[in-house]
């Protein structure tokens, strides 16, 4: 993501730059929250921890990105109930912030 967040700002990013990829979002929050380094997270997700001052936008704008998550379930199975409102929430935000 930060090769992408370089590109569009048209700046390079060093091969050189030593970086740690944290794979655990949670973790991830955590850390950038205690000042161990500077994070990409979609502004929705961090939102409560913005308005909080716990984290800063410190360039006040949001970026556009390619990247994306998608929702996939079994083809032949029914859902059930509580899966069907997950979906239907999770899609209903999507279309929200998207």
């Amino acid at each position: 993501m930060w090769a992408e967040w370089f590109s569009t700002h048209r700046m390079t990013l060093s091969a050189s730059n030593s970086q740690m990829i944290l794979e655990d979002r949670h973790f991830q929050l955590s850390s950038t929250i205690n000042g161990l380094g500077v994070s990409l997270f979609a502004s929705w997700t961090v939102r409560n921890e913005l308005e909080r001052g716990d984290l800063v936008d410190p360039f006040q704008r949001e970026t556009d990105t390619s990247f994306a998550y998608y929702v996939i379930v079994p083809r032949n199975i029914d859902l059930s109930t509580p899966a069907k409102r997950f979906r239907d929430w999770l899609v209903g935000i999507s279309e929200r912030t998207g």
